[in-house]
């Protein structure tokens, strides 16, 4: 390794095997320089005048013995302090990119420095590798940065490097986030979908509603986000943008999407274009007037499909007394008890919407029983 005027150098004695009881002396080109129990020779600071070829031998204090010489390590000093070099892989630099400074020193074993404005303030980083990051930067980061190097203890350091100027401007060059809609003027207790796309891959989504430095209000793994059952607070400006890796490197917010939500319920505006509030529910029986033991099968029609079937008995706001995933419910060996007012209703989906309630049906059951009618008719012939 080089060695430059101004640092600390430590040569070591090392011989294996002996006591503690011996001297170590060292000699700079055959001529002795130093002697000490301690097997260490230390310079501090090391001129020129130092360079040279050091051997040790170690002697023993009390016996006339000496160990052999050493190898021989040769020193060399370097009048001038070492030059460091910075450089920067881009110099123009858009708001919220990164840029990456290299300090660079012909020789090893240093740790970096890093300025900002002035050499002679405190480093805004020491890094023990050459490089140094700036992530995510901003306007504020621009400016002149100059780096410098320093090794050993007391630490001596290397020349500041020349500055390099960073200019960062506040276009973003992140990849552009466009959200799109399905529909924008929509109807409370409708569904909307919102899509983010990004031309690249591997990102999740951040949704956010009316200020785009808030929180989001849902993170998704792909790129749709759906409102369900809207109500008018659900309506708004709506952004998003996408993120990936660690730390998270983010798109730009998307422009932004206006969601309207009327009053106005949209199963509710249809219905009434064909002439009707609601899909309507039919409830029709087999017969109305029942003899007790007797069956009675109720269907419940609806226009369209997919729906399951809800029986209600007396009053339409109680509990269903059945639910059936077919349109026909069937009473059987009915009692006087089972006989009033029935009405049916369907529902489909998740949350349940429902059709409106059919009309009512009355059953009515009576004590006489219709076998026994039939039987004394054959008794009479």
């Amino acid at each position: 390794s080089q060695i430059f005027r101004g640092e600390t150098v430590t040569i070591r004695c090392v011989i294996e095997g002996g006591d503690s009881d011996w001297v170590c002396d060292f000699y700079k080109n055959g001529q002795s320089v130093y002697s000490d129990t301690k097997p260490e020779y230390r310079i501090s600071p090391v001129y020129t005048s130092h360079s040279g070829e050091y051997h040790c031998i170690r002697k023993h204090r009390s016996v006339q013995y000496d160990s052999e010489w050493s190898d021989g390590v040769k020193l060399k000093v370097f009048s001038n302090k070492p030059n460091v070099t910075l450089s920067t892989d881009q110099q123009d630099v858009l708001t919220g990119d990164s840029v990456t400074l290299t300090c660079t020193v012909e020789s090893s074993g240093w740790r970096f420095y890093w300025y900002r404005h002035r050499q002679d303030s405190e480093p805004l980083a020491t890094t023990s590798g050459s490089s140094y990051t700036l992530s995510q930067v901003s306007v504020s980061d621009g400016g002149q940065y100059r780096c410098r190097a320093g090794r050993g203890d007391p630490v001596y350091y290397t020349q500041y490097s020349e500055p390099v100027h960073i200019q960062v401007t506040g276009e973003s060059k992140h990849p552009k986030a466009t959200l799109s809609s399905d529909q924008k003027d929509i109807l409370i207790g409708d569904s909307v979908t919102l899509t983010c796309t990004v031309e690249s891959s591997g990102w999740r989504f951040y949704w956010y509603r009316h200020r785009q430095d808030s929180e989001p209000v849902a993170t998704t793994s792909g790129s749709s986000y759906t409102l369900r059952q809207v109500s008018v607070s659900d309506g708004g400006q709506y952004r998003c943008r996408a993120g990936r890796g660690d730390p998270v490197y983010y798109t730009q917010y998307s422009e932004p999407v206006h969601i309207q939500v009327t009053g106005e319920y949209k199963r509710h505006v249809l219905i009434i274009l064909h002439g009707s509030n609601q899909p309507k529910a039919t409830l029709s029986s087999d017969q109305n007037e029942v003899l007790t033991g007797d069956s009675v099968t109720l269907t419940c029609t609806v226009e369209s499909s997919g729906w399951r079937f809800y029986w209600y008995r007396h009053r339409q706001d109680s509990e269903p007394v059945a639910t059936t995933s077919g349109s026909s419910y069937t009473l059987r060996q009915v009692s006087v008890s089972d006989g009033g007012q029935y009405r049916c209703r369907a529902g489909r989906g998740d949350p349940v919407y429902y059709t409106q309630y059919s009309e009512p049906v009355h059953i009515q059951v009576t004590g006489e029983y219709k076998r026994h009618v039939l039987i004394i008719l054959h008794g009479c012939k």
